[in-house]
């Protein structure tokens, strides 16, 4: 049995008013549940044989932010690409929503007719929009789907955020924030989780961090293990994300974080899931489902639906099931088709 820490109290019943405006217009009424820090993409999807990705110089199941040279080689080397709104931050608070809960987005987008598209794809979700207008395009990410579901991932860098665009866009912090390692990354990892924490620390708020990649984890390691400490609550990521971490294994990754009093949520795919908190794990088999079609944002939605439970105040180990349970239903749905 896992010993649960508490989530924060719900203040769904206790409006806070508050005068920071957002991109779209209109004045902040209430506090949200969750609030997600992250980059904003574009999703161009195609399904590829494991000898492509070798020619692309890509690991099977690899996520790697590049230039923009290698990505136009990525898309000229190959065909029949189709198009969604995506970003790892705005799809857990799309599942998130979707369940239940109140959710916002602090974010920077492109003025191009894609960063248009992609606010109006959150606000369809039910996720609201604070957003920083960049000369810079939106990201855009080549998602590769071999024949067995498994994706790999080449993405050009969105429009940075930087710390001071925190305290400028950060409507009522939710009880939860949420941020991924994508935008740490692109961006002074220490200043910008500073001020994240800073504004935790204010407003009662609880940090959940994903680890998002290999390649972020290396460029932020030492950002990460200086505040392994309150208010970050939790770490999420999967086997390869916390070995690079701990710089040994995932147990070892995983037992560094739990150690140090934060939740460390460790994703398997197929093989499930672990959760560690101090020296209680919980391992959660992955839920039965019909064969993969594209696991594009399983782990995603396997964060949508944790953080779900999480923040309804759900024993540790139910909240991971749920996120099971939306993460099988997700790989059984091919994306690229709009929406994800």
């Amino acid at each position: 049995m896992v010993t649960q820490p508490t989530a924060p109290d719900n203040p769904r019943s206790q409006p806070v008013q508050l005068d920071t405006p957002s991109l779209l217009g209109g004045v902040f009424q209430h506090r949200w549940d969750l609030v997600g820090i992250g980059g904003s993409y574009i999703d161009l999807t195609t399904r590829v044989n494991e000898s492509d990705l070798a020619a692309l110089g890509l690991a099977k199941g690899e996520s790697l932010v590049v230039g923009p040279d290698r990505f136009a080689n990525a898309l000229s080397t190959l065909h029949g690409w189709s198009s969604s709104f995506g970003g790892s931050v705005a799809n857990t608070l799309k599942t998130v929503a979707e369940l239940g809960c109140t959710t916002a987005m602090i974010t920077a987008v492109g003025t191009d007719v894609e960063g248009r598209g992609w606010l109006d794809s959150l606000q369809r979700h039910g996720v609201a929009a604070f957003a920083r207008s960049s000369d810079r395009p939106t990201g855009r990410c080549a998602v590769l789907v071999t024949p067995d579901g498994e994706r790999s991932m080449l993405a050009t860098a969105p429009p940075p955020l930087s710390h001071q665009d925190l305290a400028a866009l950060l409507p009522a912090p939710g009880r939860g924030i949420l941020v991924d390692g994508y935008a740490l990354a692109s961006t002074a990892a220490e200043e910008f989780l500073g001020e994240i924490f800073a504004i935790a620390e204010r407003s009662h708020s609880s940090v959940i961090v994903s680890l998002s990649s290999v390649q972020s984890v290396r460029s932020i390691r030492s950002a990460l293990l200086s505040r392994l400490a309150a208010p970050l609550v939790m770490m999420v990521g999967t086997e390869a994300e916390f070995a690079a971490l701990g710089q040994g294994s995932a147990e070892d990754g995983a037992e560094l974080v739990a150690g140090s009093g934060v939740i460390a949520v460790l994703t398997r795919g197929d093989r499930g899931s672990s959760v560690r908190w101090g020296v209680d794990v919980a391992n959660l088999p992955a839920l039965k489902s019909s064969p993969a079609l594209d696991t594009t944002g399983a782990g995603d939605a396997y964060l949508g639906g944790f953080l779900y439970g999480w923040l309804t105040g759900m024993d540790l180990k139910v909240a991971a099931g749920i996120g099971a349970e939306v993460a099988g239903q997700a790989i059984t749905r091919r994306s690229g088709s709009g929406e994800r």
